[in-house]
């Protein structure tokens, strides 16, 4: 996801340029197709190339998911609600990128749609007591559906309704085109733009200065002109002394690796 102008944060091990420095979406090459065509191919980033090749290596690998779920008080418009995802999704490139192998390499591929569409499963008929288990159900099986990297979407979004006044939001998402602060900025456009969509008035919401492919292409020019010295000699410094360590696992290690997990999910208890 986009990050806010005002902020300078880290990724992929190197420091993201602030809004002003970065190149911004007007300042881009043109696609090679035609002249002054939008570009839509970008290269991918250190942390994109890291999670295409695990994906490689094990296509549809549930483990790099990024699932949530919110609670949701009060009548829930599902149309708004689509509406409101589709401008998420408008909003953000990463969203609607798709990631392609070249001659050998991945690449992004920003797509000008995405066929999105809100899943909206009504539990109200069941016991009161059965809809939080089935919920919890739906939420796994939601969470641990294979993402395809190549064709896309890469987010999906399920509405559970527990009772005309009370739902669940499901978002999940794979992680080359999410991560921590990207389920912050979600939550808070979701409530800005389905609250402007509600009382018909434009959403509160500045345009974006730069996109993740705007990042990208600066992460390339800086790791071109930078390289990987000064972040080597950094870490070097600040670790130098640390003495080497190692972890003694309780149980031998498999022969191939699993993820054994579990949630915890209070939110559609009243």
């Amino acid at each position: 996801m986009s990050k806010p102008a005002d902020q300078t944060i880290k990724q992929d091990g190197v420091a993201a340029p602030p809004a002003s420095s970065a190149t911004g979406s007007a300042e881009r090459a043109p696609a090679e197709s035609g002249e002054g065509a939008e570009r839509t191919e970008f290269p991918c980033s250190v942390a994109h190339e890291r999670f295409w090749l695990l994906d490689r290596l094990e296509p549809g690998n549930a483990a790099y998911n990024v699932a949530v779920r919110w609670r949701l008080e009060g009548r829930i418009a599902i149309d708004l609600l689509e509406r409101t995802w589709l401008t998420i999704i408008e909003r953000h490139e990463i969203l609607r990128t798709v990631f392609l192998e070249v001659d050998g390499a991945p690449i992004q591929r920003v797509l000008p749609t995405c066929p999105f569409r809100i899943a909206e499963i009504d539990l109200s008929t069941l016991p009161a007591e059965q809809r939080p288990i089935e919920g919890d159900r739906i939420g796994v099986i939601e969470a641990r559906a294979p993402f395809d990297v190549n064709t896309g979407p890469l987010i999906r979004v399920t509405l559970l309704r527990f009772s005309p006044m009370l739902s669940i939001i499901l978002v999940t998402t794979h992680q080359i085109v999410s991560d921590g602060w990207s389920i912050g900025v979600m939550a808070r456009e979701m409530g800005v733009i389905y609250s402007a969509l509600r009382n018909n008035e434009p959403a509160p919401l500045e345009p974006l200065p730069i996109q993740y492919a705007d990042f990208s292409l600066w992460q390339l020019e800086w790791l071109r002109v930078r390289g990987t010295a000064a972040e080597n000699d950094y870490w070097t410094k600040e670790l130098a002394g640390v003495k080497p360590f190692s972890v003694i696992p309780d149980l031998p290690r498999p022969r191939m690796p699993t993820i054994p997990s579990a949630h915890q999910s209070p939110c559609a208890k009243r």
